[in-house]
């Protein structure tokens, strides 16, 4: 795993930590958003690796 791929998962664990500790579904679900927005970072770094 690269060095950027591994600091996304870091980004990607603080979100879904903080998923755990609110219980407000409308936080909940905005926090969902830059988890999904840092997947797609990620699958990205992978393509433009492989280019």
């Amino acid at each position: 795993m690269c060095w950027r791929c591994a600091e996304i998962d870091k980004e990607i664990d603080h979100y879904r930590c903080l998923c755990t500790r609110v219980a407000d579904e409308g936080s909940i679900k905005s926090l969902h958003i830059p988890i999904e927005e840092l997947k797609v970072e990620k699958a990205r770094v992978h393509i433009e690796g492989l280019q």
